[in-house]
């Protein structure tokens, strides 16, 4: 991604913000099964990802900011998909403990450098949000799961 002299990127800017959104990510998860994300700096994270600091400031406040945006970004996906499907509440909540087990290495890393707290506010702001898709909330077993995440959390 780095730019020398003239040369410039062959891609468009949603891909280029795509690009470095990913490369932080992974950069961050990577450190984060290293150290605590107060030991971790902006530099230190940039240098891993291979982005330049204003990249990450174009896409980020803080470092919390990068498990925010992944978190919202696994629970919107499983929440759609599930959305579509009619089922009892039972099997909306196993679904839940599916896509827990097949993220289990992300959430684990949360668990242990005492971050499941960003886990807590990204699933409670994607349930009291006005712009969550309304059709991921439109069934009434939707509303009685929204409900229990809402008490849980």
């Amino acid at each position: 991604m780095r730019q020398k002299g003239r040369t410039v990127s062959p891609q468009g800017n949603q891909e280029r913000s795509s690009y470095v959104v990913e490369r932080l990510t992974d950069a961050l998860l990577q450190l984060l099964r290293e150290k605590d994300l107060t030991q971790i700096s902006i530099s230190e994270l940039c240098s891993r990802a291979e982005v330049g600091r204003a990249s990450f400031y174009r896409s980020f406040q803080s470092r919390e900011d990068i498990l925010r945006r992944r978190i919202r970004q696994l629970f919107c996906a499983a929440m759609e998909e599930e959305s579509r499907r009619e089922a009892p509440l039972s099997a909306h909540m196993g679904a839940m403990i599916a896509h827990f087990r097949q993220h289990i290495n992300f959430y684990a890393v949360l668990s242990e450098r005492n971050l499941i707290y960003l886990l807590k506010d990204a699933v409670g702001g994607i349930i009291v949000e006005e712009n969550t898709p309304a059709e991921l909330f439109a069934s009434p077993r939707s509303d009685r799961l929204k409900t229990f995440l809402a008490k849980v959390l």
